[in-house]
């Protein structure tokens, strides 16, 4: 398997030959599964005061690190190791941005001063 560098913190796409001759390459599985990106920020967004599409550009990125760290080879579905980036980016989100749970206003206005 060959990987490229980007030169950031992001691991760089891959390309893989299978032993039958087939390529895989880390950009095609990215484009190959956004909708497990858009279902996972979908369930998000209805448990969370965010909007939908905030949540699925950080569903792709989380989609796009998985993608790029998956090992063909290792004998695991692409969506055990990109579902814990997916939701590990959103939660991230809301650690740092706010209330990860939708309450009413009236409590978010009480909780500070409890």
């Amino acid at each position: 398997m060959e990987r490229t560098s980007l030169g950031s913190n992001l691991p760089g796409p891959w390309r893989y030959r299978d032993t039958d001759g087939t390529i895989i390459c880390s950009e095609k599985l990215i484009e190959q599964n956004l909708n497990l990106a858009r279902k996972y920020a979908w369930n998000w967004s209805k448990k969370s005061a965010f909007d939908y599409q905030e949540l699925e550009a950080l569903a792709y990125l989380g989609l796009i690190k998985g993608c790029r760290k998956y090992d063909p080879r290792s004998g695991y579905k692409l969506s055990t190791i990109c579902v814990p980036y997916i939701n590990g980016e959103i939660l991230h989100f809301f650690r740092d941005k706010g209330y990860a749970i939708k309450y009413p206003s009236k409590w978010r206005e009480i909780m500070p001063k409890a």
